[in-house]
């Protein structure tokens, strides 16, 4: 039988700081380990280092990557699939070429934020990658996503074939270079928080309960580390709303804000931390959990969908927002190594069913399925 070729997209690998990126790198590595041998990968790009352009303090610069990025997408792109002629093109990054003559489309759109939360993003900016995202969709093009819950929430906005499949995560990596004197912590004696200062995220709920409990009487030494980019798309009103609060409730010296961080250093905060605690409002999927269970730590969730799906029983949970439930919540984990384990063990268990090897016979059933569709 001829080997079916399939071209995969993996230019924004190099400028995605998370979310994607951790897709296109987990997507490559499982294909290259555990790939059909009857399937053909072409990738566009090498999983080269990144590139911080997206989230430059400078317009200038994020504009250059848009027009970079449309350039490579509309023009380069669909030169590349004439010459390659795939049987299936594969684009883990939201957007499709609007000129493909021959290849069947699969478009991974991971969440539908865009969409849910249009003032969560710069007005011309957002309109425009909305704009691009539904003209270049086909009504043949299959849309993949993360989890059931954003196949839900894309149902709203698109009628083309949705399916999800769950992704794999990171492996944990043994830094042994890591220094907790360099945040000037101690290990099991501070909180954990992973992610970008995006309004959806509610970091601040995280903060206001450290606060409580940072001020109540009993004895409380403890740190909040909260690790991510600091800057979304330029926007940092969600990082100086929180820069305020510390400085009016005297927390200098118990919060910790990292800005972006290396894996290798991600993982040393990680496997040194007492819990993790992820407040969003809303996820398309939430890397960090699983992360979490990788290195042994306990994770406490706003009561969201998203997070029931991922974490089932494995994640202990607080009402949106509410922070005397999430106050409570820390404080019982902090106290309670027995549930603390109990957790532990669950996310083990939970654990399996997101490794790379899944990940990966799961999207080339999916292939099989697009190919002899």
């Amino acid at each position: 039988m001829k080997k079916k070729k399939v071209f995969i997209d993996t230019f924004y690998f190099q400028y995605a700081l998370s979310g994607i990126g951790t897709y296109i790198n987990e997507l490559v590595l499982g294909l290259e380990k555990f790939g059909s041998s009857n399937i053909e990968y072409v990738y566009s790009h090498k999983l080269s280092n990144k590139k911080n352009y997206i989230n430059s303090k400078f317009k200038f610069i994020r504009l250059l990557f848009h027009l970079k990025y449309f350039f490579w997408k509309q023009v380069l792109l669909p030169i590349k699939l004439i010459i390659i002629k795939p049987d299936i093109l594969v684009c883990p990054d939201y957007i499709m070429p609007f000129l493909n003559f021959n290849s069947k489309e699969i478009c991974v759109i991971h969440d539908s934020f865009f969409w849910d939360y249009p003032q969560n993003y710069n007005k011309y900016w957002g309109y425009y990658f909305r704009f691009f995202i539904k003209i270049c969709l086909k009504k043949k093009t299959t849309i993949l996503t993360t989890s059931e819950t954003s196949k839900k929430n894309l149902t709203k906005y698109f009628f083309n074939e949705i399916l999800f499949l769950y992704q794999s995560f990171k492996p944990n990596i043994n830094n042994k270079n890591f220094k907790l004197s360099n945040y000037n912590i101690i290990k099991n004696r501070y909180i954990l928080h992973v992610g970008s200062f995006d309004k959806r995220k509610k970091i601040i709920t995280l903060v206001k309960a450290f606060y409580k409990l940072k001020s109540s009487k009993m004895d409380f030494n403890f740190k909040l580390v909260i690790a991510g980019k600091n800057k979304v798309n330029g926007n940092i009103e969600v990082l100086t709303e929180i820069l305020e609060f510390i400085k009016k409730n005297k927390l200098e010296e118990d919060v910790v804000i990292t800005d972006y961080l290396s894996d290798t250093e991600l993982m040393g905060l990680y496997s040194n931390a007492l819990l993790y605690v992820f407040p969003s409002s809303d996820e398309g999927f939430g890397i960090p959990v699983l992360e979490s269970f990788s290195n042994n730590l306990p994770v406490i969730c706003s009561d969201i969908p998203i997070f029931r799906e991922i974490g089932l029983d494995s994640v202990s949970f607080f009402s949106l927002e509410n922070i005397d439930e999430l106050t409570y919540s820390i404080f019982e984990l902090m106290h309670s190594k027995i549930k603390r384990d109990i957790l532990i063990n669950n996310g083990k268990n939970r654990l399996k069913n997101f490794s790379r090897k899944t990940f990966v016979k799961g999207f080339e059933s999916i292939i099989f399925q697009k190919i002899f569709n």
